[in-house]
């Protein structure tokens, strides 16, 4: 029987056994001192990855996870490559900065985050199905992943939009330590087709099932091009990871024993063990020559957003008058229009369905007819957030930008791990091989009344997240200027857009005796100071309440003929103390105004930046908003910031 495998499948037999041996070298390697971290083997699940890839073709692309070194050996046989990359050298795959869980090359990535991955390869796929590109995507998950949500949100939307997406389980009957019987109730295939997904099943134990299975999933995601799920039964005969295992050792033996590869290897095959020999020395050899090898002992910083860089020939002041939204709708328009490949994707964007009678374009009308002028480009979306930054995120990879709208700010805590542990992670942690431009447009803030939930300003929360940009409209600076600006940059952005400055009239008079200038940053800052008195007070703020800024200071200029310094920046995940210090050697005092939380926030940065560059000579005061937001309209206007509170937060400090 073994002998017969053998010349069935002898290649596939061979990728298996130099998976184990580079595996199994690795935890040698461990105790020998030679390596950090940890890593999580994948042997007796050898196959899974082997026949996968047997029936890929060129251009398919893979996501895995934190046991992946199979996946990536089936498919690229890199040993030298992915050894590198465990043993800390700048000759890996990932620069010595990945290691054992976070693998790139082309077409391929992994990640160590149970379910994240997933969405990921449903954008990629979707970019393929666009593009009308014969590939498909493969996500690798385990059996522990099926607990997590990110999973079905993707199930789903991946029917919905009918991506050519492969999601292999290997289920090898333990997340960890945690056995499948504890923690899953039901039938996977129930659960996929209850989505309207494919399913197929095999297992390792039977190769030509197997084959046949891995290829009939293969093909039916390549020519129907919909999703499918093949659930392949395994066995883990290693710990999780170097040592951390407590199952049953009988059992263990239980499943060594109809371990095919196991039973192989044990079989004195003389063309096996000459192959097995071979192997061994080829990897001796390339751990000699990788220990020669540099390793990787000093990291540079993120190549952060020029500050002072400014687009040329596009105007940063606002030209047109109109209310904002509708400014936004244009600069998206020209965006979409000019670039054919960026797509949106978001909750009630599109405008009339076929399933609607009269149209929408948004919940704040940003959108309009967009997914009129622009079909199948503007997409609604499931309820989805998390599924739909990760599916915007792999779409990026291919297409080079893709906007995503979160219909409230609030909802954004839904897709803290998409931005945290993914998209922003990428270009550092694959050494500069990917990266994922993706924008998130979202309305932030209240005055609304739309109560505790659906009023908050949380943008604080995705300050100081490495290679992420926060920028913040106001209703002084052109979306236009702002959305090209945003297209000149490789970098997974924010971008706050408030629910009061939707409505404000761009027609607004400046205040009058007061300069209004910006400095040349790519996402500039303005300046707004009193073209010949002193100022009395430095007021800092960003977004919509410079509108109220303004208004407070318009009162104070008739009724206390006082003058203030206004700095309003529209980047607020970089922090420019230089004009602030400038300012509070005339005034002495400085207010900031936040809507949001000012505990660990914007604010409290800006101040310590101030110290940090050796500037005290001032006095302090701040207006922030730590109240739960209340329904009611009255008691919001009154914990928020509003002309009347800012007048008198001015007062005070003079």
């Amino acid at each position: 029987m073994t002998e017969n495998l053998l010349t069935l499948f002898k290649k596939e037999i061979q990728d298996a056994t130099l998976i184990r041996l580079v595996e199994e070298r690795l935890l040698s390697l461990f105790s020998e001192g030679a390596l950090n971290g940890t890593v999580h083997t994948a042997v007796g699940q050898e196959f899974t990855g082997v026949f996968i890839s047997k029936h890929l073709q060129k251009g398919d692309f893979i996501t895995s996870n934190h046991r992946g070194h199979g996946h990536y050996l089936a498919r690229f046989g890199n040993i030298r490559g992915l050894m590198s990359e465990i043993m800390g050298k700048e000759t890996g795959v990932s620069g010595g900065f990945g290691g054992s869980q976070h693998i790139v090359d082309e077409n391929y990535l992994s990640n160590g985050i149970q379910g994240g991955m997933l969405p990921i390869a449903t954008g990629v796929a979707f970019y393929f199905k666009r593009n009308n590109i014969d590939n498909i995507a493969v996500s690798y998950i385990g059996d522990g992943t099926l607990g997590e949500g990110i999973v079905y949100e993707t199930l789903n939307l991946a029917s919905v939009l009918e991506c050519p997406l492969l999601i292999v389980v290997e289920n090898n009957g333990y997340a960890q330590s945690t056995s499948f019987n504890q923690t899953f109730r039901g039938e996977l295939k129930l659960r996929s087709e209850g989505f309207g997904v494919k399913y197929f099943n095999s297992s390792t134990f039977d190769l030509e099932d197997l084959d046949k299975n891995c290829r009939n999933a293969i093909e039916y995601a390549r020519l129907e091009s919909k999703p499918v799920v093949l659930e392949i039964q395994t066995y883990r005969l290693n710990s999780h990871s170097k040592g951390d295992d407590n199952r049953k050792i009988s059992e263990i033996e239980s499943y060594r024993k109809i371990d095919v590869l196991s039973n192989l290897l044990a079989s004195n095959i003389e063309e096996l063990d000459s192959f097995v020999a071979c192997t061994k020395n080829k990897i001796e050899s390339i751990i000699t020559e990788i220990k020669d090898e540099k390793t990787l002992a000093n990291i540079s910083n993120t190549q952060h957003l020029n500050l002072f860089f400014s687009l040329k020939n596009v105007s940063k002041e606002i030209l047109k008058h109109d209310r904002y939204n509708t400014l936004i709708y244009t600069a998206l328009k020209n965006i979409f229009s000019e670039n054919e490949n960026v797509i949106l994707i978001g909750e009630d964007i599109q405008n009339k369905t076929e399933f609607t009678e009269s149209n929408y374009g948004g919940a704040f009308k940003v959108t309009k007819d967009l997914s009129d002028i622009f079909p199948n480009r503007i997409l609604n979306s499931p309820i989805s957030e998390a599924a739909i930054v990760g599916f915007a995120s792999g779409y990026s990879l291919k297409a080079g930008r893709t906007f995503v709208e979160i219909m409230f700010g609030d909802f954004t805590t839904l897709i803290f791990d998409q931005i945290l542990q993914h998209s922003t992670k990428f270009e550092k942690m694959f050494n500069g091989k990917v990266a994922c431009p993706i924008v998130v447009r979202t309305p932030m803030g209240g005055k609304r009344g739309y109560g505790p939930t659906h009023s908050q300003s949380l943008e604080k929360y995705f300050l100081g997240i490495d290679n992420f940009a926060v920028v913040a409209l106001h209703h002084r600076i052109s979306p236009e200027y702002i959305f090209k600006a945003i297209m000149s940059v490789k970098m997974p952005l924010m971008l706050i857009e408030n629910k009061i400055l939707y409505t404000i009239d761009t027609a607004k008079k400046k205040i009058p005796s007061y300069t209004y200038q910006f400095n040349e940053s790519l996402f500039p800052e303005l300046y707004i100071k009193p073209n010949e008195h002193k100022s009395s007070v430095t007021v800092l703020c960003y977004g919509e309440i410079l509108n109220v800024v303004e208004d407070a200071l318009l009162d104070l200029l008739f009724e206390e003929e006082l003058f203030c310094d206004i700095i309003c920046p529209s980047l607020i995940s970089e922090i420019n103390s230089k004009s602030v210090i400038e300012s509070l050697k005339t005034t002495h005092k400085l207010l900031i105004v936040e809507e949001g939380s000012g505990y660990a926030s914007w604010g409290s940065e800006i101040v310590s930046k101030i110290h940090e560059q050796g500037f005290n000579d001032f006095i302090l005061k701040r207006f922030h908003n730590t109240n739960l937001i209340p329904s009611s309209f009255m008691a919001e206007i009154e914990i928020l910031p509003n002309k009347s509170n800012v007048k008198k937060c001015i007062l005070n400090l003079i």
